[in-house]
C-alpha cells in the first residue's frame, strides 16, 4: 500500500514537471531569440493588445507613412529592416514616427518605444505615447 502510494506520488510529480516544462517551451523560445527578434515580437504583441483594448488614438487608422529610428546602439541596429504591424494608407493624413531607445537597468535590458503622430500637411504633432518593453536579462 505504501509502495503504491509512493509510486503514485512520484509519477504525479513527474507528470507535473513535464506539464510545467511543456507549457514554458514558448517562453524559452522567446528568451533564446536575438534582441532584434524579441523587440519585433514585443512591439507586435503590444500593439495588438493596445488595438484589442481600443487604446490606440483614432488617428492610428489614418497613418500614411511610418518612420522608425533608433536613438542609440544597439537600438539603431535593432530597427534596421524592422517591419512593424501598422497598416498604412495612401489617403492617410498622419506620419507615425517611432523612436526606439535601448535601456539597461540592473540585470535587465529592453527598449522604450515612443510613438509620435504628426499631421502630414502641417508637420504638427497631434498625439504621442510611449511603451517600455522588457526584452531580457544580462548574463
Amino acid at each position: 500500500m505504501k509502495k503504491a502510494l509512493g509510486i503514485t506520488l512520484i509519477a504525479t510529480g513527474f507528470l507535473t514537471l513535464i506539464l510545467i516544462f511543456t507549457r514554458s517551451i514558448p517562453k524559452i523560445e522567446y528568451w533564446m531569440a536575438s534582441p532584434k527578434n524579441k523587440l519585433a515580437r514585443a512591439i507586435s504583441n503590444d500593439l495588438m493588445n493596445l488595438e484589442k483594448h481600443h487604446q490606440l488614438p483614432p488617428a492610428w487608422q489614418e497613418i500614411q507613412i511610418v518612420q522608425i529610428k533608433g536613438a542609440n546602439e544597439p537600438a539603431s541596429s535593432w530597427v534596421e529592416d524592422l517591419k512593424l504591424p501598422i497598416k498604412t494608407s495612401r489617403s492617410g493624413h498622419y506620419v507615425l514616427k517611432v523612436f526606439v531607445i535601448h535601456w539597461i537597468e540592473d540585470k535587465s535590458y529592453g527598449a522604450v518605444v515612443e510613438y509620435g503622430l504628426y499631421d502630414s500637411k502641417s508637420g504638427n504633432k497631434t498625439d504621442e505615447f510611449a511603451r517600455t518593453l522588457k526584452l531580457g536579462f544580462l548574463i
